[in-house]
């Protein structure tokens, strides 16, 4: 009995005692959050800004060569891979040039004979035209003579034609590059059978590049020829490239109702690649907008709220808010505030609606 009597009491104890910690730690508590929170706060005003406007496009090269045959043939060679650099004039690949050569010397061969019997007809004109003068013979004799001699000069001047025809088929089995840049797209193998202008490869030209955007009609006004442009690629992460707007077609296209823009931009290191997707960036003309810290932003089931100071600067309010474009670390606010409302921007994770606060004005040398 006397067992269960000290069980009890000392349950008993041990309630009085957890009742006790808690009223005094719940009193200390509440005497913390009774007290005004220090915070700093910045009125709000609309001004000015300048926000800057991204558009995703990809890289061209400024000029992108698609190399192919003249005729159609057995690949001979593959003179260059893919990434390879080449110079205007460096031979690409070969094509099989037993025909063209064959063609040649047959047409070297008809040169010949065509020349022989070009001399042997301008010598026959030649012996007509003493005798004519002499009186020996007649003059359809000479102009028979005349005559024959230029039929002879037509015949070589074709057999002429036909052998740099010839000549030129054997240099065109030889492709080469028609630009400086890198070898791309490489279709092609030795041994197979390539049809008349079929695309091999391409050669990009990369020292300067094209970053190619389509744009809506409500920012053509101001993305004209000679804008600056910033370029950003997540395959280089913090590094920009400069450019500037050089074409910007002057009709939208059809189905979708944009424009095409493109911005030429140096590429020495030939760091940006063709196909390249990027983010180029513009500033837009200077707007009216109210910008915040994105650091005051609370957000709430889907609902974005900032903490600005009361009428009598005593205590926080919660206020919703609607956000617009980003602008580097600020947002701008759509709707929910008024010029001159002083926005708390510290101790954002200890206020409630209605705390206490002790406010403070943000310096302008902080700002």
């Amino acid at each position: 009995m006397k067992k269960k009597k000290f069980i009890l009491a000392a349950i008993l104890a041990l309630f009085v005692a957890a009742l006790v910690w808690r009223v005094f730690f719940a009193a200390e508590e509440a005497t913390v959050e009774d007290a005004p929170l220090a915070v700093t706060v910045e009125r709000v005003a609309m001004r000015d800004v300048a926000v800057p406007v991204t558009f995703t496009g990809s890289v061209e090269g400024t000029q992108s060569a698609v190399i192919s045959s003249t005729s159609s043939g057995r690949i001979e060679a593959v003179l260059m891979e893919d990434g390879d650099y080449v110079t205007k004039g460096t031979p690409l690949f070969r094509m099989d040039a037993a025909r063209a050569n064959n063609a040649v010397r047959s047409a070297q061969s008809a040169v010949r004979q065509a020349q022989v019997k070009y001399d042997n007809d301008c010598t026959a004109y030649n012996r007509q035209e003493t005798l004519y003068t002499q009186g020996a013979v007649a003059i359809q004799q000479l102009d028979t003579a005349r005559t024959q001699m230029l039929v002879s000069e037509s015949d070589l001047a074709a057999a002429q034609a036909n052998l740099a025809d010839a000549q030129k088929q054997v240099a065109d089995a030889t492709i080469v590059s028609p630009v400086n840049g890198y070898v791309a797209n490489r279709k092609i193998t030795r041994g197979q059978i390539l049809t008349e202008g079929t695309p091999a490869m391409t050669v990009e030209q990369m020292d300067d590049v094209y970053v190619t955007c389509q744009i809506e009609q409500q920012y053509v006004s101001y993305v004209v020829p000679g804008l600056e442009v910033s370029v950003r690629t997540d395959a280089y992460d913090g590094r920009v490239f400069k450019g500037t707007v050089e074409i910007v077609n002057p009709a939208a296209d059809k189905d979708s109702r944009m424009f095409l823009v493109k911005a030429r931009v140096p590429n020495g290191d030939f760091a940006l690649k063709p196909g390249m997707f990027v983010h180029a960036s513009v500033t837009d003309q200077p707007a009216p907008m109210m910008l915040v810290p994105k650091s005051c932003i609370v957000t709430k089931k889907g609902l974005s709220y900032v903490f600005v100071a009361a009428e009598d600067g005593k205590t926080a309010r919660r206020v919703r808010v609607e956000l617009g474009d980003d602008v580097g670390d600020d947002v701008q606010i759509v709707s929910g505030l008024q010029d001159g409302d002083a926005v708390l921007l510290d101790q954002i994770d200890r206020l409630q609606d209605g705390r206490a606060v002790t406010c403070t004005e943000k310096k302008e040398a902080e700002a």
